[in-house]
């Protein structure tokens, strides 16, 4: 299941919203809903548009229908972690080109450093700053 926070019924009229074609989709895979929110909050509020979802298997999924610009991903989640999810996507030829970045806690106790390197073009320890985030995100878009 694809996660989508709710929207208050009484949230006022927002402006013309830009077409979605415009606006890059990132999928966010972090199993824990608080940061969850807050990512995808943060992404939001700097231009893009979030898919979220709750652990790697939905977040492969989600990738595999939705093509995004760019994957956000954790590493310890249930049903598939993030390691786990990078080295699916890194393996088929029709996913391998969009940029990962990593964002854990637990990051650097992996103990495969050598992998996380090669498979992410980003690593990020938790909690991680938003102007950090999307910073790196940035970057990667725009060296892509």
């Amino acid at each position: 299941m694809i996660y989508r926070p709710p929207i208050p019924n009484d949230a006022p009229a927002a402006h013309a919203a830009p077409d979605e074609a415009d606006t890059p989709l990132i999928v966010l895979v972090e199993d824990h809903e608080e940061t969850r929110y807050v990512i995808q909050a943060v992404l939001e509020q700097s231009g893009f548009r979030v898919e979220a979802a709750s652990n790697g298997r939905e977040g492969l999924d989600a990738i595999r229908e939705l093509e995004p610009v760019l994957v956000i991903t954790d590493l310890m989640m249930p049903v598939l972690d993030g390691l786990q999810l990078a080295r699916a996507l890194t393996d088929d030829t029709g996913t391998r080109a969009i940029p990962l970045i990593l964002v854990s806690a637990h990051a650097s106790d992996a103990g495969e450093d050598r992998d996380l390197e090669a498979r992410f073009d980003a690593v990020l320890r938790k909690p991680v700053r938003p102007a950090r985030l999307i910073e790196a995100v940035r970057d990667l878009l725009s060296s892509s």
